[in-house]
């Protein structure tokens, strides 16, 4: 006697046409495809030799920062994570503020740096008030 009601996943008429859940590397792989920016911004942000650059001038600017904010860290008017904050928030903004323009070659940054070294410096000691 065959029953006319089916059994649940006995294979009915949509079998395999239902999309399967990722799991593991493929969830991951998945997640990095989606994350990823349209090919339009990419071209935007530049080649490689921009995001090498950009490391290096970023290494710079900390370098100088730490540098200039010495003298509070040595009167105890900071204390190294703070000092490690300012100088993270003004790189980011100086970066962000540049944008696209950041200097190619070292030479180029060095210049950069001391040619807006006074604004760099009121940059810093706004931050610096913002703390204290």
């Amino acid at each position: 006697m065959a029953s006319s009601t089916s059994r649940i996943g006995s294979g009915g008429g949509n079998r395999g046409t239902r999309a399967r859940m990722p799991v593991g590397k493929d969830l991951k792989t998945r997640m990095l495809v989606s994350a990823e920016q349209p090919p339009a911004a990419k071209k935007k942000g530049g080649s490689s030799e921009n995001k090498g650059a950009q490391a290096i001038f970023r290494y710079m600017m900390t370098k100088h920062l730490k540098k200039t904010l010495r003298y509070y860290l040595e009167l105890e008017l900071l204390t190294g994570d703070a000092l490690n904050t300012i100088v993270c928030q003004a790189v980011e903004k100086i970066i962000a503020s540049n944008g696209d323009q950041i200097p190619p070659t070292q030479r180029l940054m060095e210049r950069y740096i001391s040619r807006h070294q006074k604004k760099i410096k009121e940059l810093a000691k706004c931050l610096l008030t913002r703390r204290i």
